[in-house]
């Protein structure tokens, strides 16, 4: 039988063999993706992650020495056989985009445009559909390695199809996407439900294409050899060559390695399939539950001509560097803003962002036309993207968050909202729980400072659901420096809503604190752009009418706000789509707005 893993120029010998190396390298890919997703499950930290990229990376090593062999067979073949050399050409650029699509760089090659995703789609597909098209010598069987791998490589293609239709929103929403929008896009669904299983992997880069080196070309003369019929292969020149009369055995190790790889892409699918198919019927209620809650027409809301509205803009939010057209966005934006009515626009801010060459220039850009047009400005210090993944020590991140707030001060923002969820987002970048005590010291410390160098700014602290909330809330009302207390709200369930009572009666204890909804966000991949819009006008409609707050923002004016962050920072939670088309969230926001400032 042909070996799949010969290729043209590869000399008969034995042992030494470049597959014959490689052998232990596929044996680590096939190992690492089952083995990278269990520890990210088990252990709740990066070293699954970390094993993950290292697994692409053996991949994208082993593709471009595919892409290597692919181009030496491409030249080999002599140019009046023009369909062999366009086929060579296609087999090579296939390998060559795989192997740069789909190794480690993918995630700093991404554009919201998802060109990437359809090129690196389209060349794994280019190099399956060859090769499964290319016939094999007379006499001779396919092997089942020659078309699993393809094979495999084709569903690498259309995961990567399915995931760039789920970002722009091609499958229908709410209950009936839960299937496939959490299969593809993970992140989204399982945070959702609480359930971190795919929250940190994507099915496309869990299943990377991997290919083998170019097979035999198909039809050429057989010869007779000492010991019976073998088939010529080409030389450089076109001549005929005998190849040696008995082809080396594919070595065991390799061969353990691609079946052990086929059981873990069976296991990878049927595991994360299954586990959809039970977690479905269990988040049904769950995520259906918001379509009952009543929406702007059957809500009622107080008229409070005093209570201030805001939302969180894309634009310079949870990004590297501002957009190359930020100019453009930031006037859309604007306009978005300017049509719901809100008082404030709100932007969480990056370190890398103003360390980047625009940054710092297009915040003063964007803090000035905001106020142009009579908006109010929130500015919200965020740390180093990086933290999720490499935490820093307490003292940097201290450090890191009150000099950026001192920074941010010197904008003279109407509030400031240092130490983002200091029981949540900060510390999952830091990596671990603080005691209340410690976390009210450096965030008193950072208040002080705030205060100091900008006396108009308002200081806002967000505390997140979950251990260690009432006791910060509880907390901060002693510190003078801190003007208002937060409560976010991402809820999972109908029920969550009830969790802000106590937070809002902890708050209104003392009338110096404004209590404020400071973060509320419902994802309309998973739950639907109608739950999306109910979710809004009842927590509209309570902060008015039941929690006495003062304000309220919602993120996020667009999908995906974040933009230059890699994939796993992509989100449905926006009013308004990519392309800029208002959801139905967008009009409940407009109407209460209306109602609460207006009463009509």
């Amino acid at each position: 039988m042909e070996d799949p893993f010969r290729s043209l120029d590869s000399p008969p010998g034995p042992a030494r063999s470049g597959v014959r190396r490689w052998g232990p390298v596929l044996l680590l890919v096939a190992v690492g993706i089952p083995l990278s997703l269990l520890l990210t499950f088990s252990l709740g930290n990066p070293v699954g992650i970390e094993l993950w990229v290292l697994v692409l990376v053996l991949v994208a090593l082993w593709n471009f020495r595919t892409a290597w062999h692919a181009w030496k067979r491409f030249r080999a073949v002599p140019r009046t056989d023009g369909t062999r050399k366009r086929r060579e050409l296609l087999l090579f650029l296939g390998s060559l985009g795989c192997a740069v699509f789909w190794g480690p760089l993918y995630p700093l090659l991404y554009t919201p445009f998802a060109a990437f995703e359809l090129l690196g789609a389209l060349f794994a597909g280019i190099w399956a559909m060859v090769r499964l098209r290319r016939a094999t010598p007379a006499g001779s069987a396919r092997s089942r390695l020659a078309i699993f791998l393809p094979v495999y490589d084709l569903f690498a293609l259309l995961t990567a199809l399915a995931w760039t239709f789920a970002n722009y929103a091609l499958f229908p929403e709410g209950v009936p996407s839960l299937l496939f929008y959490g299969l593809v896009r993970g992140n989204a669904l399982f945070q959702e439900l609480g359930v971190s299983l795919l929250a940190g992997f994507l099915v496309v880069f869990v299943l990377p294409p991997v290919l083998p080196e170019p097979l035999e070309p198909a039809a050429v003369p057989a010869v007779t050899g000492p010991t019976g019929p073998v088939v010529a292969e080409p030389s450089a020149s076109g001549a005929r060559v005998p190849p040696p009369a008995r082809l080396r055995p594919r070595p065991r190790l390799l061969t353990t390695a691609v079946r052990t790889l086929r059981v873990a892409v069976a296991v990878t699918v049927v595991l994360t399939s299954a586990y959809m198919v039970v977690l479905t019927p269990l988040g049904y209620d769950e995520v259906g539950g918001f379509d009952a809650l009543p929406g702007v027409g059957g809500s009622s809301y107080a008229l409070e001509p005093g209570f201030r509205f805001g939302i969180v803009a894309a634009s310079l939010t949870d990004t590297l560097a501002p957009p190359p057209d930020f100019p453009r966005v930031l006037a859309e934006e604007i306009s978005l803003a300017r049509s719901l009515g809100v008082n404030y626009v709100r932007f969480d801010i990056q370190e890398e962002l103003l360390h980047s060459p625009q940054g710092p220039a297009d915040l003063r850009m964007a803090v000035d036309e905001l106020r142009n047009a009579s908006f109010g400005v929130i500015l919200s210090p965020f740390g180093y993207e990086s933290w999720g993944s490499n935490h820093p020590s307490l003292t940097v991140l201290n450090a890191t968050i009150y000099n950026e707030s001192l920074y941010l001060a010197g904008f003279h923002p109407d509030y400031l909202f240092p130490f983002y969820e200091p029981n949540g987002q900060v510390q999952v970048n830091l990596g671990h729980a603080l005691p209340t005590a410690q976390w009210l010291g450096m965030i008193s410390a950072t208040a002080a400072a705030v205060r100091a160098a900008s006396p108009s700014t308002q200081v806002l602290i967000e505390i997140a659901d979950g251990p260690q909330g009432l006791s910060l809330a509880q907390g901060l009302l002693s510190d003078p420096n801190v003007n208002a207390i937060g409560f976010d709200l991402y809820p999972g369930s109908v029920s969550d809503l009830s969790k802000v009572d106590a937070y809002a009666n902890v708050v209104r204890s003392d009338p110096s604190k404004a209590f404020w909804i400071s973060e509320m966000g419902m994802e309309t991949a998973t739950f639907g752009t109608e739950a999306q819009a109910h979710f809004i006008a009842t927590m509209v409609s309570r902060a008015t009418e039941r929690w006495n707050a003062s304000g309220l923002c919602v993120w996020g004016l667009e999908d995906n706000v974040g933009l230059g962050l890699s994939y796993l920072h992509l989100d449905s939670l926006g009013l308004v789509t990519q392309a800029d088309q208002p959801k139905a969230g967008f009009y409940a926001y407009q109407a209460a707005i209306h109602r609460v400032h207006q009463g009509t």
